[in-house]
């Protein structure tokens, strides 16, 4: 019966976030988190979380094909653009995880090249480079990127950069514009959202309101012992991520504290319970003691790995493909770049699709079969209602 449907608690804030699933997840987890507070203090931080940006694994993937919309019309004159994640001291970490899914949501496998450097170092130059990213707190990691580009080659300050992400702070954007200027570079960016800092008159609350609600907040802040209430760099973002919370958000919704857990976990990597562990290990066995789905290839492991691939059904998860094979992201990589460079397999449009050259070695009817026996299996995830205590929380950038 039509309009009958349950509606979640707080799904006028959720509802920006996702699906079904995620309204009544979070629900639950925003109530757990809100009995902690006063009362008195709910307004406060229904507010905030009213304004909050969050990302869920399948929301990425459609903003990865809307970045790259905005992309095409904004800047039509790039034409063979090189597409390179952000380069980061410690490596690229998460902001990986949305590069790979920009990629492959957009088909652009042929257009990466994640060893830009090592291109440089040998005097190849694109003309156009594209540096993606998800999120852009305080702007050092994509002018750190820019740093190491022109450190490799100084040629390169005479290409024309582009700048892609998801969410963009202000003060990066100005960050990054006055270092291209200051240095005479050719810096383009673009991002489909954009904030503030929270508390910044004018901007969440009227001025005089923003600063007795920054004081307010401050106040429960020093009451749980939140270290990092503005965030990293005063940034003062409300923006999390399926996978990771920017350490630019305002500490209180990423930081454990005594008597309960974050909201928004920062550096706390999915978990698989022990019984998911094994039913995945029967499923896995089962399939390859079945008919095979591909035949007469020379590599059992390749074969195993497509028809994995194959047999998506919502979306491809490059972490979770590490996890089900025990590869390392270079492996992964490699693995992939393996059944593409022999023509096996062509990245369209957010899928994996056999070839012709393919097609020949496979049993669409026994792909099916796999398919039902990875039901529910391929995409699961942790569910964001659970509430567990992260590790000590170690400040880095995001």
């Amino acid at each position: 019966m039509a309009g009958t449907r349950s509606h979640p608690k707080y799904e006028e804030i959720t509802c920006k976030w996702g699906g079904m699933d995620v309204r009544h997840e979070f629900s639950k987890r925003i109530d757990t988190w809100l009995s902690v507070f006063d009362e008195s203090e709910h307004p406060l931080l229904l507010a905030l979380l009213s304004h909050f940006y969050y990302y869920s694994e399948k929301g990425l993937r459609k903003k990865a094909k809307e970045l790259k919309a905005l992309q095409e019309k904004t800047w039509p004159e790039c034409r063979e653009p090189v597409y390179i994640p952000v380069i980061k001291d410690f490596g690229a970490g998460y902001s990986e995880l949305f590069f790979n899914c920009f990629w492959y949501e957009n088909g652009l496998r042929p257009y990466v090249e994640k060893n830009i450097l090592n291109l440089l170092e040998n005097n190849e130059i694109p003309e156009e480079i594209i540096i993606v990213d998800d999120y852009a707190g305080t702007g050092k990691t994509l002018i750190r990127t820019i740093k190491e580009l022109i450190s490799a080659n100084r040629d390169v300050s005479n290409s024309q950069i582009y700048l892609l992400a998801i969410h963009m702070t202000q003060k990066a954007e100005t960050k990054i514009r006055t270092f291209a200027e200051d240095n005479s570079l050719h810096v383009q960016i673009l991002s489909l959202e954009q904030s503030e800092e929270a508390f910044r008159g004018g901007y969440l609350f009227e001025t005089i309101e923003a600063e007795k609600q920054r004081r307010n907040y401050l106040e429960v802040c020093k009451r749980f012992g939140v270290k990092y209430e503005m965030g990293y760099g005063n940034i003062q973002s409300l923006v999390a991520f399926k996978y990771n919370t920017p350490n630019n958000t305002l500490g209180l919704f990423w930081q454990d504290l005594d008597g309960f857990a974050a909201l928004f976990p920062r550096e706390k990597k999915s978990e698989t319970s022990l019984s998911a562990m094994q039913n995945r290990a029967r499923k896995n066995v089962a399939v390859r003691k079945g008919p095979p789905a591909i035949y007469g290839l020379p590599s059992p492991r390749l074969a195993a790995f497509m028809v994995y691939c194959l047999a998506e059904k919502a979306g491809f998860s490059f972490e979770k493909a590490m996890t089900d094979f025990g590869f390392t992201e270079a492996q992964l990589e490699k693995m992939i770049d393996e059944m593409i460079n022999q023509e096996y397999i062509v990245n369209e449009s957010g899928k994996f699709v056999a070839t012709k050259k393919l097609k020949e070695f496979l049993f669409p009817s026994r792909l099916r079969d796999v398919r039902k026996a990875y039901e529910g299996d391929l995409t699961q995830t942790t569910s964001v209602s659970e509430f567990d205590v992260q590790a000590k929380y170690i400040p880095k950038d995001f």
